[in-house]
């Protein structure tokens, strides 16, 4: 969680995400069963994994207006370079690019008659 949400009470964290107030139990939940959130002292827990978490999300999340934007917010937050991201991202289009058009059948040339010999 940021700093200044470790240990914020779920309406806080509501209305900083922006979000209903009964989302928040759900998510801290999901977050803890699949490793992404840790049990600390404090109510919301320690994220952990952030990077794989944002790679995740990125992945998942479906397409807004603004999605760079979206992406650059939660970079922000997580301390993720979307940079390198982007490269990578960049990089697998590229592959894929390629494996089709490697993938695509090239013209087949007409056979040719063996001549009989006698």
């Amino acid at each position: 969680m940021l700093p200044t949400l470790a240990g914020a009470q779920y309406r806080e964290i509501a209305k900083f995400a922006q979000v209903g107030l009964g989302t928040i139990g759900p998510v801290l939940k999901d977050l803890t069963q699949r490793g992404y959130l840790q049990k600390a002292k404090t109510p919301a827990g320690a994220l952990v994994r952030r990077k794989e978490l944002l790679n995740e999300w990125v992945t998942n999340y479906p397409v807004r207006q603004n999605g760079m934007q979206v992406l650059r917010d939660a970079a922000a937050v997580y301390k993720v370079d979307i940079d390198a991201i982007a490269a990578k991202v960049r990089q697998e289009f590229a592959a894929k690019e390629k494996a089709k058009l490697t993938k695509r059948p090239t013209a087949k040339a007409a056979p040719t008659k063996m001549k009989k010999t006698a």
